[in-house]
């Protein structure tokens, strides 16, 4: 038997930053992961954080990935790869079976203080055919191309249009890939529009309204195609409507659900909520479940970004090792108050409002159940009303005139929690403010035209529009992050916001700077009658 005062099960976001704070006051902690690597879903994520500079906003998730393990192994964090948790057992004894060098064994170990961070899987949907190679999860996509650097096919269909299948549609584009179309039972996309738009300048289409009936191929070849159909008011396929689209992979985004059972067979009283994915175990304000020294955080409590896994891994941290004697109760609550305030942020505005009113349901059941004082819970925090516009007119194409010069515009129209370009702009000209789910507001006064807010905005909804350049000619800048980068003097298509060509157009600028971490700007310029639409280039096939 070993005894440990922490064991974290799960090397993700979550459990790395629980166990990191948890080691900052000394506690001694043994982190445990199934897989070869740890770091969780950060090493998919070739993307750009969203949220405020304390979530680590516009840096890479593979780049937060390697400063987290690098932390939690100078701080002495004790990990265990290639190492499966199997069970958690009375007094706290976990089961855990590893692999080392090839060779298997069992170990058993007690714990003063458990965390689970066990994270999600992803949900499937059944049509005929769904069993045949070629069909797979998003995730599963992305972890090929973002990990193992292989492209599982060459002609994609994305069911799902949430921000998994936004990203990764976006992610299989960046590897080469051609992604057919995107398909989504609702009327409306459901991930983050900026995300939405970064695919649609490359021409994409969107099937809303419309589900998969089948996948075309066979056991040997694999899949060749897919038929969907509009739906009906009740989700139904509308007979006459099929569409048949040439694809040999489809991947399926529909969705992330908790990986609760071990903190069931923990003994945590587990509810269903289906905001947070389905069952999700009961627990404080401090994660901490119904059993005591039992704590829950990231997606194992409810599917929501990774700065939100990483804020509640910080909590349980703080809070098991106030418990266990290492850190005085006045430090601990000043931390865990500017964490909550943190986390309460990130679910502010219309993509984390259900999310937020689910972790009140939670909360308040966990403390019915367990028969304390629920005036402990989260207190709802309100929205403070957007910027209104009459102190700093927004600022749009048609107010930019031939003898003002380089000009920021900003295409983010979403309430979501990100504010990396109003810390990138040394003028204060782009404002967001509090709550940071604000829409960012630009002060045309204040814009300089330097650009520095483009590689930083991870949505890469942010354009310089220049209509100075000539006599009859203007210039767009943009992020542009794929395999083939265009050079200067390029004669390229133009594309507007949908993919569409527009006009030919010269390549005059392509920057590519270190601090702009792996995202040039590319400036091209094109006659005035188009630089209202002209949004990006054309990628060839």
């Amino acid at each position: 038997m070993i005894k440990m005062e922490m064991v974290v099960i799960g090397a993700g976001p979550a459990g790395l930053s629980s166990a990191i704070e948890a080691a900052k006051e000394g506690v001694e902690v043994l982190l445990v992961d199934e897989n070869l690597k740890a770091g969780g879903q950060l090493f998919k994520q070739i993307h750009k954080f969203f949220g405020s500079s304390d979530h680590r906003a516009g840096v890479r998730g593979i780049d937060i990935g390697k400063e987290l393990i690098n932390e939690s192994r100078k701080l002495g964090v004790n990990i265990w790869l290639n190492s499966i948790a199997i069970g958690i057992f009375d007094d706290k004894n976990i089961l855990i079976k590893q692999n080392k060098n090839g060779r298997e064994s069992l170990k058993r170990v007690q714990a003063d203080k458990i965390i689970i961070a066990t994270g999600a899987s992803e949900k499937v949907i059944n049509f005929t055919n769904w069993t045949l190679p070629g069909v797979m999860g998003a995730g599963a996509a992305q972890t090929m191309i973002n990990v193992h650097r292989v492209l599982p096919g060459d002609r994609f269909l994305m069911v799902g249009t949430g921000n998994v299948g936004l990203i990764v549609s976006y992610q299989l584009i960046q590897a080469g890939a051609k992604v057919v179309g995107l398909i989504d039972a609702a009327e409306e996309v459901g991930g983050y529009g900026v995300h939405a738009a970064k695919i649609a300048r490359k021409g994409v289409p969107f099937y809303l309204n419309h589900t998969i009936i089948k996948a075309d191929g066979n056991n040997k070849d694999g899949v060749t195609g897919a038929v969907i159909a509009e739906v009906d008011d009740n989700w139904q396929p509308i007979s006459g409507t099929e569409k048949e689209l040439k694809v040999d992979v489809i991947t399926l985004a529909a969705g992330l659900k908790p990986l609760s059972e071990l903190a069931n067979m923990a003994g945590c009283k587990r509810t269903y909520i289906s905001e947070l994915g389905g069952w999700v175990p009961l627990h404080n304000e401090n994660m901490e479940s119904t059993v005591s020294g039992v704590y829950v955080v990231g997606d194992v409590t409810g599917v929501e970004e990774a700065n939100t896994a990483l804020e509640e891994g910080r909590l349980a941290g703080i809070d098991a090792a106030e418990k266990l004697g290492r850190i005085a109760a006045k430090e601990s609550n000043n931390k865990k108050k500017n964490i909550t305030k943190r986390v309460k942020n990130l679910r502010l505005g219309p993509f984390g409002e259900n999310r937020l009113k689910a972790k009140e349901k939670l909360i308040k059941e966990y403390y019915e159940l367990t028969d304390k004082d629920c005036r402990e819970k989260y207190d709802p925090v309100k929205a403070m009303e957007h910027q209104s516009g009459e102190k700093i007119k927004r600022i749009s194409v048609d107010h930019i005139d031939k003898t003002q010069g380089p000009v920021a515009v900003i295409e983010c129209n979403q309430e979501i929690p990100c504010n990396p370009c109003e810390l990138a702009c040394k003028f204060g000209a782009i404002e967001i403010g509090e709550p940071i789910t604000n829409i960012p507001i630009l002060n045309e006064e204040k814009c300089t035209g330097c650009g520095l807010c483009l590689p930083q905005c991870p949505g890469l909804a942010i354009f310089l529009i220049d209509k100075s350049y000539s006599s009859d000619k203007s210039t767009v800048a943009f992020p542009y992050e794929y395999k083939h980068i265009p050079k200067k003097g390029d004669i390229v298509d133009a594309v507007d916001r949908q993919g569409n060509y527009l006009c030919k157009a010269e390549v005059v600028k392509v920057l590519q700077l270190e601090k702009f971490d792996k995202t040039p700007i590319v400036t091209i310029s094109v006659l005035d009658k188009y630089i209202d639409d002209a949004r990006n280039i054309k990628m060839s096939d």
